[in-house]
């Protein structure tokens, strides 16, 4: 089998690119200055979200991202607080230390929805042509494109960052995340979580692994 030119594979690699997900997400943050500047050792992360995927993909997410770039360790809640249950006091406390926590983020959405883009009909036409002689042949191919409406998704988030020590909030955050037409709630969700992550070193809050 011949290998496909180096410019086949490129053009090919270009003409995917707009069809992955690309997601813009924005974060305002500020720690709460009354208790100092301190880091955390063991953060306890919940998902604030009904749907139990999205709370999964926010735990899992902002430990991973957590584990990988700070010192700090990262604990999903879907551990020690069942989903099926709401979050008491009580409940919240015996989870604490059960995984010795000194730390508990609590990542949720403030608002979610989708922008309609309509994207208007074009068409492409392409062909070919030989000459044989006094004789001339050829052939065409029209496309047609667009014609329809994509959905671009949206959510608003707030991270919030309780000191178990003093019972208090240590760093507050709104983040926002908007997709392009490919993109999932499961994406603004990543890029959000991300997001916070990167501020919360950025704040002193948690220390940098580098």
């Amino acid at each position: 089998m011949t290998p496909a030119p180096r410019s086949s594979v490129l053009a090919l690699a270009l003409a995917l690119l707009p069809l992955a997900a690309c997601v813009n997400t924005t974060i305002n943050s500020v720690p709460n200055l009354r208790l100092g500047y301190q880091s955390y050792s063991r953060v306890l992360v919940i998902g604030n979200f009904s749907n139990l995927a999205y709370r999964q993909a926010a735990e899992n997410k902002t430990c991973t991202e957590m584990n990988a770039k700070t010192t700090s360790d990262c604990v999903p809640s879907a551990g020690v607080l069942f989903p099926g249950e709401p979050v008491n006091a009580q409940s919240l406390r015996e989870a604490v230390e059960t995984v010795g926590a000194d730390a508990v983020l609590v990542v949720g959405a403030t608002g979610t929805g989708s922008t309609q883009l309509w994207v208007p009909q074009t068409t492409r036409t392409t062909g070919s042509a030989s000459v044989f002689g006094n004789t001339v042949t050829g052939q065409a191919t029209t496309r047609t494109y667009g014609g329809y409406n994509v959905a671009k998704p949206w959510a608003g988030f707030e991270v919030v960052l309780y000191s178990v020590a003093r019972d208090q909030q240590a760093w507050y955050a709104n983040a926002s995340a908007g997709g392009n037409a490919f993109s999932s709630w499961n994406d603004l969700i990543d890029a959000a979580s991300d997001k916070s992550v990167a501020r919360l070193v950025e704040d002193g809050i948690l220390r940098s692994r580098e």
